[in-house]
């Protein structure tokens, strides 16, 4: 599918990850020895903990059940300064991801996102010996802001309904105020890749409003296993839906603000 250029979109990450299977003990035998393998490439590195709690309901009332309440451990491998960074190769136990971020200005491609998968995603999976996978993820992460769409902006008010098709507003009011939060779901057209497409807008924290738009395309599923050398095809299969829903979600003047290369 033919990939249209821009100069400024407003994307500000793109990610791959994959699901996978691995027991505790062996993962945390391998992870040593995998610092070693990062640091020369991805030298600052960090380890984030994430708590996943589910609520439930008894006579009436919400509670958290002990076995509701888990804890997982992400580690974070950087590539770049803090306030400068690259990229990035993300693992957990079940899950490996692989990151690239863009910045205004300089919005990186599709192909440099697969640079950094076909050289860091063999040597992962030969080091924590994994041959088998549930499917894969992949990720656009768009921000709007007043550096990134600076034409969409009234003082500290975004016009969305000038930016997204979605939400182009009947009448004369047009700058919609935050909170946001939209998902939108998809399950395309039969495949022999069972993906599935999810768009979500929301605000983010901060004086200044912004929001994030992120296009997701993944075809994980419990049961599924695929075997490395099939990955790829996943992956591009993915990229084809989101571009295609990037296209249809932006207004057209959206898209010239985004100066077409």
């Amino acid at each position: 599918m033919e990939t249209k250029r821009y100069k400024r979109p407003p994307l500000a990450e793109r990610a791959i990850s994959l699901g996978v299977s691995m027991d505790e003990e062996h993962f945390q035998r391998c992870l040593n020895s995998w610092n070693d393998v990062m640091r020369q490439s991805f030298p600052q590195s960090e380890i984030i903990n994430q708590w996943e709690i589910t609520i439930s309901e008894k006579n009436g009332m919400p509670f958290i059940p002990k076995e509701n309440q888990k804890i997982t451990t992400k580690y974070r491998f950087w590539k770049g300064k803090t306030d400068n960074r690259d990229s990035a190769v993300q693992v957990w136990r079940d899950r490996v991801a692989f990151n690239l971020l863009s910045r205004p200005g300089e919005p990186r491609t599709f192909e440099d996102l697969k640079s950094l998968f076909s050289e860091w995603c063999p040597k992962w999976a030969n080091h924590f010996g994994v041959v088998k996978f549930s499917g894969i993820t992949l990720e656009y992460v768009n921000i709007f802001s007043q550096t990134t769409m600076p034409k969409f902006y009234h003082g500290n008010r975004i016009d969305v309904g000038n930016i997204l098709t979605a939400f182009t507003v009947p009448g004369p009011l047009k700058n919609l105020l935050p909170p946001f939060h939209f998902e939108f779901n998809f399950d395309p057209p039969s495949s022999s890749i069972p993906m599935k497409v999810h768009i979500k807008l929301t605000s983010l924290r901060g004086k200044n409003i912004s929001l994030r738009l992120i296009f997701k395309a993944s075809s994980e599923e419990p049961k599924r296993e695929i075997g490395l050398d099939n990955l790829w095809r996943e992956v591009e299969f993915a990229h084809d839906l989101i571009l295609v829903e990037f296209d249809a979600f932006f207004t057209d003047k959206a898209k010239l603000s985004f100066e077409p290369a």
